[in-house]
């Protein structure tokens, strides 16, 4: 599987539809948490990975998942909105840079699992070994300077454009939010640490 930035835009879309007289903070930010946590668990993690392992010298390939969790990120959405309520102006650009601590959490958060094979090479004269490899557990590192950004500019546009007729505010921030979301999680640097007979190799790669 791999990403969908279609399938997010749509789930974003559908939390910020959702939003009517009875909605609370509560439904908004855990609907949007759990849209991205839908999202991460499509994704696909690549990592080339090498080392001194325990026979020898290692180097192959890993391949696997992220898992992440809603509720610290959802905490941090709900606690802003709580917060927007007593700002009497810049609560839009309040909202944009909270929005990127809460997804910063979830990826710092998150955790990756794959399964590594490749070949291991013993000292002389023992031949090679392939196929070898193992498990490995990591993280994954995101930065949220672009997303943050991109919504404060986001916002100014809405606020430009709020009641015309023919601009879908909810539409441009989904849109808006798919985007940046795919490109904070598919730039973020994957890290493994080898684990059982391929402990001491390490493996770097990323998500898709």
């Amino acid at each position: 599987m791999a990403f969908s930035k279609s399938t997010l835009q749509t789930d974003i879309l559908t939390v910020f539809n959702n939003m009517g007289s009875n909605a609370t903070n509560d439904d908004f930010a855990n609907g949007l948490a759990n849209a991205v946590v839908a999202f991460v668990r499509t994704g696909q993690v690549s990592t080339t990975d090498e080392g001194t392992v325990p026979g020898g010298a290692f180097s192959g390939g890993g391949t696997g998942t992220l898992s992440v969790t809603a509720t610290n990120c959802a905490k941090i959405i709900k606690d802003a909105c709580e917060e927007m309520n007593n700002m009497s102006s810049g609560g839009s650009n309040y909202l944009a840079e909270e929005l990127g601590k809460a997804f910063k959490k979830m990826a710092d958060e998150g955790t990756v699992t794959t399964t590594v094979t490749g070949t291991l090479t013993p000292p002389s004269p023992s031949p090679s070994i392939t196929p070898y490899g193992g498990s490995a557990t990591g993280s994954i590192s995101c930065n949220s300077t672009a997303m943050v950004q991109a919504l404060k500019i986001l916002f100014s546009n809405m606020y430009t454009h709020a009641g015309e007729d023919d601009y879908n505010g909810n539409l441009e921030f989904a849109k808006e939010l798919a985007t940046q979301l795919n490109n904070f999680w598919t730039s973020g640097r994957i890290s493994t640490s080898g684990e059982g007979n391929i402990e001491g190799s390490s493996g770097s790669g990323s998500i898709s």
